[in-house]
């Protein structure tokens, strides 16, 4: 029985395929991140991050000895037009410490990012056993400007264009704020980087307000009513 605590790695977690076995999950590739929202087991991450993928997918979380325990993603739906996707694991118990903002936010507002990186492959190869290093890494920046128009190569048009670079596996992770009551408040969902012609990184968040008002068949209301207060 997995039970969250206050730790952020109760939260945000990294997605794998895997195979389930008698000594738990075999993995086979890391994805990229996921975050909790809502009270009801449901998650976000970026829509490439599960997209085409026929294999089993699990979200992994750690549990109290230090183990990585998976649950397996058994529904998913992705948004018609942005780069984001709406996930619920075989644990349902699961709930979140993250709302969705129902803010405008421009250009200067700092923002925080927790995530996982690629290197949380050679974690899970390590008989299962969380080492810790590589862990969830933490970012913090801020906003350079909010764009309405097609990005090469990404999917969809309402993005926050962002101060630091997360890198692979960072994809699906929660671009948030912690307001005055110390709540936290996600502002996008990270989707990745472009490499101008001058050799220079800029990354990208799917903007909250793009996708508040989406209503998945999988939740049956917005996700604005599910983490939205």
């Amino acid at each position: 029985m997995f039970t969250q605590s206050d730790r952020v790695r109760d939260y945000v977690f990294p997605l794998c395929t895997g195979e389930k076995n008698d000594d738990g999950i075999s993995f086979k590739y890391f994805l990229g991140s996921g975050f909790l929202i809502g009270q009801n087991a449901y998650a976000v991450t970026a829509a490439h991050v599960i997209k085409g993928n026929n294999e089993d997918i699990f979200a992994m979380f750690i549990d109290e000895s230090n183990q990585w325990l998976g649950f397996k993603v058994t529904e998913s739906e992705i948004h018609p037009e942005e780069d984001v996707a709406i996930i619920r694991t075989e644990c349902h118990s699961l709930k979140s410490i993250f709302l969705i903002n129902n803010a405008f936010e421009a250009q200067s507002q700092q923002y925080k990012q927790f995530a996982y990186p690629d290197d949380m492959m050679y974690e899970l190869s390590d008989f299962g056993k969380a080492t810790g290093r590589p862990d969830m890494i933490y970012l913090q920046g801020y906003i350079r400007r909010r764009t309405n128009h097609p990005i090469p190569n990404m999917r969809g048009k309402s993005f926050f264009e962002l101060s630091q670079i997360g890198g692979t596996g960072c994809s699906g992770s929660p671009i948030f704020k912690i307001d005055q009551l110390g709540k936290w408040r996600v502002m996008g969902i990270y989707v990745g980087e472009q490499l101008n012609d001058r050799g220079t990184s800029v990354s990208y968040a799917v903007r909250e307000d793009a996708i508040r008002e989406w209503s998945p068949q999988l939740l049956g209301h917005s996700i604005l009513v599910e983490a939205g207060a």
